[in-house]
C-alpha cells in the first residue's frame, strides 16, 4: 500500500498559453512538496481564429499577450496555440531533467486538444516528438473553447443538450484518434455549465459514458483523475467517484493522476483526495507512463 501518490502526470509551464510559470520553477515546487515524478504536459491546441479573438485570459499571463502564443495556419482560420518552437522546448526540458536527476524524475508529455477539424495536424504533432505521455482533452465543442468563450455553447441549451453535444464530440474524437494515452478531465464541461445542478450524473448520461469507456478500453487507452476539480469548488476531482466507478465497472484499469497545475501553488495538490476517490471507486492501482508505456502502481 502506498503512503500517498507521489506522481503528478498533468502540469503546465509558460509554454502553455494559460500559464505564466517557467518549467524550472514548476520542477522546484514539485521537489518542495515531495513528489518523486512529474510529467510536463503543456497545451497543444488548434482553435479557431474567431474564437481566440474572444478569449479572456484575465491576468493569467501577466504582461504577456495571449496572441504571443498564436500562430495562424495556412487556412487563415485555424491557429496553433503554443508559445515557443518545440526544438527549444525539448532542449530546455532535457537540460532541466538532467539537472534535477536524482531529486525527481521529469518526463515530457503534452496535452493535445482533440478536434474533428484538424486530425492530420494533431496526429502529426503527436508523432513528431519523443513524448513519454500524451493526454487527449476535449476543450472545445463545435470548435469553440468551452472555457475562454464559455457563453457560446450554452446559450439556449438545456444541460442535457449541452453536455450530450460535448460527450458526442468526445466519443467521435476517441473513435477517430489513436495518438494519445489517456483522456483528460472527461467532465471538464461542468466547470462552466450555467446550471443549478452542473454535475454530469451517470444516470443522466449512462449510455454515452458506457460507449466512451468501452471504446477507450478496446483501444488500450485510459482516463485521468484530475484534481483541479477541488480548486474549482466542485467538491471532487474530475471526474466524480460515480463516473470513476462507471469506468471501473466497464472494465477500465488505466488511470493516471494529475493536478493540472498552471501555477506553482497547485503542483501535486489534492493527491491524497485523489487516492481516496480511486479506492472508493474500486481501483487497486493507478498508472504512470514512460516512453508511452503504462506502469501500474499499487494503492
Amino acid at each position: 500500500m502506498t503512503e500517498l501518490i507521489r506522481t503528478d502526470h498533468h502540469m503546465h509551464t509558460n509554454a502553455s498559453f494559460d500559464c505564466p510559470i517557467g518549467m524550472e520553477d514548476m520542477i522546484k515546487q514539485a521537489i518542495k512538496v515531495g513528489l518523486k515524478e512529474i510529467c510536463i504536459t503543456d497545451h497543444v491546441d488548434y482553435p479557431v481564429l474567431d474564437d481566440i479573438s474572444r478569449w479572456d485570459l484575465g491576468d493569467r499571463l501577466g504582461d504577456t499577450s495571449h496572441m504571443d502564443y498564436i500562430k495562424v495556419l495556412e487556412d487563415g482560420e485555424t491557429c496553433e496555440a503554443i508559445r515557443i518552437g518545440f526544438d527549444e522546448y525539448i532542449s530546455n526540458y532535457k537540460r532541466l531533467a538532467q539537472a534535477y536527476e536524482g531529486q525527481i524524475t521529469v518526463l515530457m508529455g503534452c496535452e493535445l486538444g482533440l478536434s474533428y477539424h484538424c486530425r492530420d495536424l494533431i496526429n502529426a504533432y503527436a508523432a513528431k516528438y519523443p513524448f513519454d505521455f500524451i493526454i487527449a482533452s476535449q476543450h472545445t465543442v463545435t470548435r469553440y473553447d468551452v472555457c475562454f468563450n464559455r457563453t457560446t455553447h450554452f446559450i439556449g441549451k438545456s444541460k442535457r443538450e449541452a453536455y450530450a453535444t460535448y460527450l458526442g464530440e468526445m466519443i467521435q474524437n476517441v473513435r477517430d484518434y489513436d495518438c494519445f494515452d489517456v483522456l483528460g478531465h472527461i467532465d471538464y464541461i461542468i466547470r462552466y455549465g450555467p446550471y443549478e445542478d452542473r454535475e454530469m450524473h451517470v444516470y443522466e448520461f449512462d449510455d454515452m459514458l458506457s460507449e466512451l469507456f468501452k471504446m477507450l478500453i478496446h483501444k488500450g487507452k485510459g482516463i485521468e483523475i484530475n484534481t483541479s476539480g477541488f480548486r474549482y469548488n466542485l467538491g471532487h476531482a474530475h471526474p466524480s467517484v460515480d463516473i470513476l466507478s462507471k469506468y471501473r465497472e466497464c472494465g477500465g484499469e488505466i488511470i493516471t493522476v494529475g493536478a493540472d497545475a498552471h501555477t506553482t501553488k497547485y503542483v501535486g495538490s489534492y493527491l491524497a483526495e485523489a487516492e481516496e476517490m480511486l479506492r472508493a471507486a474500486g481501483f487497486k492501482a493507478y498508472t504512470k507512463y514512460s516512453q508511452r508505456k503504462p506502469e501500474f502502481v499499487s494503492l
